[in-house]
């Protein structure tokens, strides 16, 4: 029996398996809040209207919406569990594909390194039990970040043209603001290669995106980006920008945020993880306008926080793989993930015992 290659198959199921379980314990216990209630308002709707509705109306795609309907039927009635099951199986997904993408990148070792992060960090948890778009477009893009990778090192057949360009459509199905760190990531593309690949993929998106097009109503989403109707304009960009770290990473940001500087020293010549900072930091930073300005959330920078986690622990995957002895490499392995689960236990604990519900009604809601 070969070790080496049922180990990582087992270590990543478990994680998996893991990440799943803690994301649909106790789904249905939180109320609605204000957002989770205008993904009622649609999953109550037809399919059709549902696309009206969110391309009129709405300021957000429809793909979310589309999955709690669905997801509704499914289980019989709009309930709070049957609106959040999508995205509790979508953070699922986040955490299978940010172990693809540490493979990709080095090793099975960073891979796993990622995904045990992602499988119980506040920020992924948080949102993989939020009947909203977050998980859905965190898990489109890492699909698209995999590609990506993958055209990055070379492999620049037309099946990896296919899978970014699907994985594109996705993100843009799922929420707009995806548009940010995909074109970050194809201008660096276009800097390393000078061929048609790029161009390509655009077309093929635009054709899976078409529907979004010709249903778009621009001055609609503009109206809708007014401060007045969202009463966002309290949010001074020093508040936003203080708030993002806690968004992407919680508290662990205390170790994510050095490790990944050091990093970028250290491993300075390796032009993905400096591709992977670019992103992340210009995406997170062009949220702090957007959310002044816009209807933005400042939440949505948890959409490139993965890539900011396989940059700090590329050096750590890289010391676990260059130590010979097993039970030194399980140490160094155990050890990192349970420094970055200290620093999210007491969110995670607040929010399993912390109920929602006064506060819903207290805002007038019925709950």
């Amino acid at each position: 029996m070969n070790y080496r290659k049922w180990v990582p198959v087992a270590a990543i199921n478990t994680i998996v398996i893991f990440g799943f379980l803690l994301r649909v314990y106790n789904l249905s216990w939180q109320c609605l809040k204000v957002d989770e209630l205008v993904t009622q308002t649609a999953a109550e709707m037809s399919t059709l209207n549902i696309f009206r509705w969110s391309l009129s109306v709405d300021y957000n795609p429809p793909l979310y919406y589309l999955l709690a309907h669905w997801s509704s039927i499914l289980f019989g009635d709009v309930t709070n569990f049957s609106m959040r099951f999508p995205a509790v199986i979508c953070g699922t997904i986040a955490i299978y594909l940010s172990y693809c993408i540490g493979k990709e990148v080095k090793s099975e070792t960073l891979g796993l390194l990622v995904a045990s992060l992602i499988s119980f960090m506040f920020p992924f948890f948080y949102y993989s039990q939020d009947a909203r778009a977050y998980p859905l477009v965190l898990t489109a893009f890492l699909g698209f970040t995999l590609f990506w990778v993958k055209l990055y090192k070379g492999h620049q057949e037309l099946k990896y043209v296919f899978g970014i360009s699907c994985f594109a459509a996705l993100c843009i199905w799922s929420h707009y603001y995806s548009i940010v760190p995909m074109t970050i990531m194809a201008v660096c593309y276009c800097l390393k290669y000078k061929n048609r690949v790029v161009l390509c993929s655009a077309i093929i998106t635009g054709i899976l995106v078409l529907p979004l097009i010709l249903m778009f109503d621009v001055s609609q989403f503009i109206s809708r980006t007014n401060h007045g109707v969202f009463n966002v304009l309290w949010h001074t960009p020093l508040a936003i920008a203080s708030m993002l770290p806690n968004e992407m990473f919680c508290w662990s940001v205390i170790v994510i945020i050095p490790l990944a500087i050091c990093s970028l020293y250290k491993y300075h010549g390796n032009t993905i993880l400096k591709v992977f900072s670019i992103t992340g930091f210009l995406t997170a930073c062009l949220l702090i306008p957007m959310a002044h300005f816009t209807a933005v959330m400042p939440r949505y920078a948890v959409l490139v926080s993965p890539l900011i986690l396989v940059v700090a622990m590329y050096p750590i995957a890289k010391i676990i793989d260059n130590t010979k002895a097993l039970d030194k490499k399980i140490a160094i392995f155990t050890g990192i993930v349970f420094l970055v689960f200290l620093f999210n236990y007491g969110s995670i604990l607040s929010w399993m015992t912390f109920s929602i519900c006064p506060w819903m009604q207290w805002q007038g809601y019925q709950v």
